[in-house]
């Protein structure tokens, strides 16, 4: 991320923030931490799936390697959010 904060001009100082937990039986929780970047006019964004299992975020049920994936997000959704503003 330090590559990458750089690279696109972003501040050194990041803010965190937390997602609801909207399905605590799936055993995971969702942090996403950003940086602002005045070089390129768009945040650049880490997201953290604390306790989650090797599967995809928001599928319905484990993917390839089983797991219970983490329903906190839909990572179709925030992926396609990010390249839809491009």
């Amino acid at each position: 991320m330090e590559f990458l904060r750089s690279a696109n001009g972003c501040d050194s100082a990041s803010q965190v923030r937390r997602l609801l937990d909207t399905d605590p039986s799936d055993g995971s929780s969702v942090s996403v931490e950003t940086w602002e970047c005045e070089a390129t006019g768009a945040p650049l964004a880490l997201y953290t799936l604390e306790g989650a299992e090797h599967s995809w975020p928001g599928a319905p049920r484990g993917g390839l390697f089983g797991g219970t994936p983490n329903r906190d997000i839909d990572a179709s959704r925030v992926i396609w959010e990010f390249f839809s503003n491009l």
